[in-house]
This record gives C-alpha cells, structure tokens and sequence, in this order.
C-alpha cells in the first residue's frame, strides 16, 4: 500500500511539474520567438510590420494535455494590410476563385488565434513543424497575404515620389549592388551616384527592401509587378550615363 502510494505522488508530482514547465514564462518567450522566427521567413511586408509594430503576437490558456503543452497563438494584424489585400482581390474577382481553389484566404479578422502544440525538453521549447493544422493553414494564409502585399506594393509609376531621405545602410547596399552590377561596369565612376540619388527621390526604403526581394521570386517577377520598376530604371539610367 506505501509503494502504491508513494508511485502515486510521484506520478503526481511529475503531472504537476510537467503543468507548470507547460505555463512557465520562459517557456512563453520561447513560445513567442518561434513563432516570431517563423512568421518573419515570410515576405518583408511582414517584417515591415512587425517593425512598425503594428503586428503582434501572444500566447494564451497554455497547459498541459495529453503528454504534451498546448496554448492558442493569437495573431494581432494591421487592419489596413487586410484591407489592401481584399481591395485588391475585390478588384481582380477571377484571382480570388483562384486563391481559394488552391486553399489560400486573406484572413477574415485582424485578431486571429490558433491551436499551438509543443513540448519542453531540457527547459527548451521544441514544437513540430507543421504544427496543427490550424496553424498550418493560418501560416499559409498569411504567406499568401504578405507575399501578394509585396507583389502590390513594388508598383511604381510616374506619380511615385520618396520623401524621406535612405538611410546609410540602404545607401551602402546600393552603392555595393550598383558597383557589382555587371550591367553597370562600363559606366564611369559618377554614374552609380547619379543613380543612386535619382532611385531615392522615387522609391522609399522599404519598397527597395521589397523590389530586391520580388527580384528572387520568379512567380512574382512573372506577374509584371516589377515593370514599373523596370521603366524607372531605364530612365534613370539614361539620365545618370554621361555622369563622370
């Protein structure tokens, strides 16, 4: 009878450990920076926002079940980036039968949560990936999302204008990416200067960020979402080649 019972509190006090390991705030963080890391592999209007702070995310009702910890992620997006979106599908009906004959939506709400499940393993949070199927369909929601708000927001005409001056490091890059430029290397020393401050009085800092990465998607390149850029850059060009 002392053996059954002291097994019994023994099995107890793992159950409890396990509960409190599940909820434990540490855990919590590690729960956030996953999902974080996650979510920032995205297209960089997601980083953008997160950036501006104006997407968030937490974590709530952790506990333990089943051998295992579960806790709902919730999600805090932009209103407007939802908005932008749907206008855009709205405004293109054909595109949105599409989107969702291939499984994909623009979040209905700017709250959303999911079923989150992970484990703690040495006072390490280690979660599956795909987690639930959930989360799995909130993740492929949101890279169809931020993905086609870059596609949008890349677009620039003859109306375009930057007015906020390029920080160093956008300089520094450019300066790099024009110097390595196997299109430019026949151009005189002025040139990529000319170039430079041209595309800042046109294109902000964050839309390069998204120029350069549309530039390594080949479906997004497809789509002529750069072709404004491209007509810009011919212009600018022209102007800049008899810089010394």
């Amino acid at each position: 009878m002392k053996i059954q019972m002291a097994l019994s509190l023994f099995s107890l006090l793992l159950v409890s450990e396990h509960a409190f390991a599940c909820t434990d705030q540490s855990a919590i963080k590690q729960l956030i920076n996953v999902e974080t890391q996650k979510l920032l592999s995205n297209a960089p209007t997601l980083k953008q926002a997160w950036q501006d702070k104006a997407l968030s995310i937490q974590f709530k009702n952790a506990k333990a079940e089943s051998g295992a910890c579960t806790a709902s992620v919730e999600i805090h997006l932009p209103q407007t980036d939802l908005d932008e979106a749907n206008q855009h599908l709205d405004q293109n009906p054909a595109k949105r039968i599409l989107v969702a004959a291939q499984g994909y939506a623009i979040p209905e709400q700017a709250t959303i949560e999911a079923p989150f499940s992970y484990q703690i393993i040495d006072g390490k949070v280690s979660a599956s990936d795909p987690n639930t199927a959930e989360l799995k369909a909130l993740h492929n929601n949101l890279e169809y999302t931020y993905q086609l708000l870059a596609q949008l927001r890349v677009n620039v005409d003859e109306h375009t204008t930057n007015k906020t001056a390029w920080n160093q490091e956008t300089i520094k890059a450019e300066v790099d990416n024009c110097g390595h430029s196997k299109a430019y290397q026949s151009q005189a020393l002025g040139f990529c200067a000319c170039r430079i401050e041209e595309v800042s009085k046109v294109i902000s800092t964050k839309q390069m960020e998204l120029i350069h990465y549309i530039e390594t998607q080949p479906f997004s390149v497809a789509t002529g979402s750069l072709n404004g850029f491209h007509k810009l850059n011919e212009k600018i060009d022209a102007a800049c080649a008899n810089q010394r």
